[in-house]
């Protein structure tokens, strides 16, 4: 749409929403703009209550590079990673990146964009396709991110609360894909739930309080995903955090609550909103440096 054409719409959708009576919004946008701080943004210049983590905490999220220097300096365990601009002078000599990947990482290892969703742009890559990944990733974004690839178990674990947060038990899938890219989570119909992951109750435990423990370092609020590693070793890595989790047949942010649990779907929702009422009077009940 022409620049016009768009500001006639978000002119409409704001009369539109100024119209109801005590409205709460549900950003069901996956990926740039839905989950990376703007839509937040831009509800809380209209003042209005939405579900989900707040403007920082989302932005953060989405910047796997950022994320990931967060989880660091906190000294969350998770997998070394290396953090590539277009420009940088490192890019121009490929053969020198390589070797430094195969010195500080090994190999293969990921490589991905630092800014997307649903697994786009992100690969496993080798000696033979490490330059194709590269080029790849920096389609969608300027910053990549290369990380070492952990063995073990992908597990995901589901969030809910603020400051009360509480974590649900992982859960995993099991995929004839190797990769568990875009394909393998939207498109195969023959993938399997794990609800939950099979592991010790002391495992369970030490997942649960490492999730608590990234959701809390990234600011998140209201709801998330918490991706780990469950490492060959035994060892719990952070992955990832997804601030606003699918909602499909396959998801399993509301499964881990509703499977696990008495929690029914609708409490589940019930839950997202009364944590987003919370979020949004705390917000509210500060003096904003403008109004003094």
């Amino acid at each position: 749409k022409s620049s016009q054409s768009k500001l006639e719409s978000i002119g409409s959708f704001c009369r539109h929403l100024s119209s109801l009576k005590d409205p709460m919004i549900l950003p069901v946008l996956h990926g740039q703009t839905g989950e990376d701080g703007q839509i937040q943004g831009f509800l809380q210049t209209l003042g209005l209550p939405y579900v989900g983590c707040g403007i920082t905490s989302s932005a953060l999220c989405m910047d796997k590079a950022l994320m990931n220097q967060v989880f660091l300096a906190c000294g969350l365990p998770e997998a070394r990673f290396i953090v590539l601009k277009r420009e940088d002078p490192e890019n121009a000599d490929r053969d020198a990146l390589l070797q430094r990947v195969r010195e500080e990482l090994g190999l293969p290892c990921f490589v991905k964009p630092a800014n997307n969703g649903s697994s786009v742009g992100v690969n496993k890559a080798d000696e033979t396709n490490f330059i194709a990944a590269l080029d790849e990733a920096f389609t969608y974004d300027h910053k990549i991110v290369i990380e070492e690839m952990i063995s073990g178990h992908e597990v995901e674990v589901s969030v809910l609360g603020n400051e009360d947060a509480r974590a649900s038990k992982p859960g995993s899938y099991t995929s004839s894909h190797e990769l568990l890219d875009y394909e393998a989570k939207y498109l195969d119909r023959a993938i399997i739930e794990n609800i939950p992951h099979p592991m010790t109750e002391d495992q369970y435990q030490k997942c649960q309080k490492l999730a608590l423990l990234a959701y809390h370092a990234a600011g998140c609020e209201g709801f998330a995903r918490v991706d780990l590693f469950f490492g060959a070793d035994g060892n719990f890595y952070v992955n990832e955090i997804n601030t606003f989790p699918g909602m499909t047949v396959t998801s399993l942010a509301p499964k881990l609550w509703t499977a696990l649990t008495d929690m029914t779907f609708a409490q589940y929702l019930n839950a997202l909103m009364d944590y987003a009422e919370k979020s949004y009077a705390r917000r509210n009940s500060i003096k904003n440096s403008w109004e003094i």
